[in-house]
This record gives C-alpha cells, sequence and structure tokens, in this order.
C-alpha cells in the first residue's frame, strides 16, 4: 500500500513539473523546494492517513487483540515512514530543469 501510495504522489507532482518549474525560475531554491513538497505531502496524506487511521483504531478498539494491534501499528508505521521519503524524491524526480526546457516539453 505504502508504495502503491508513493507512486501516486510522484506521479501527482510528475503531472504538476511545469508548475515546479516556474517555481525554480521565480528563485525557489532546493532547500524551499522540499519544504514546498514536505508540506503539500503533510497536508494532503499524512493528515488524511493519521486521523483517518486514529479514528479507525478508537472505533474497533474493544474488537482488536494484542496481536492485531500490533500488527496494524507496524503496518501504519511502514506506510508513514514510506511516505515520510517521498518528499526528498520528489526533489530528485523533478530536479532542476527550468521553466524554458518544461515549457517547450523537455
Amino acid at each position: 500500500m505504502g508504495g502503491a501510495l508513493v507512486i501516486v504522489i510522484l506521479m501527482t507532482w510528475w503531472s504538476r513539473r511545469a508548475d515546479y518549474a516556474n517555481y525554480r525560475a521565480f528563485g525557489l531554491t532546493a532547500p524551499q523546494m522540499i519544504l514546498l513538497l514536505t508540506t503539500e505531502t503533510a497536508l494532503t496524506f499524512w493528515l488524511p492517513i493519521v486521523v483517518g487511521s486514529s479514528l479507525a483504531c478508537l472505533a474497533l478498539a474493544p474488537w482488536i487483540s494484542p496481536v492485531t494491534a500490533r500488527l496494524l501499528a507496524g503496518d501504519y508505521g511502514t506506510l508513514l515512514l514510506t511516505v515520510s521519503l517521498t518528499p526528498m524524491l520528489g526533489a530528485l524526480l523533478l530536479g532542476r530543469r527550468s521553466a524554458f526546457e518544461v515549457a517547450k516539453g523537455g
């Protein structure tokens, strides 16, 4: 699940590469780009994952065994760790392309 989510995030960013090239043309540095991608990921993926998973666990708490709880925690942690690495991958994927290169289809 985490791998599929990372692919979705990266493809979303790839489809918006012209926007990111324009940000670079306006002077956005690499650390600022990573901050932008991290903020975007936090608001669109981390927050819904944390809220949804927490509410589901609270609602199902009476029926979850300790073994199941450990398995859920491990899967949940893996998912969050995988999504946490996505901004770095996005920065590598988007690279240092100029707005002109993206505009001409490069």
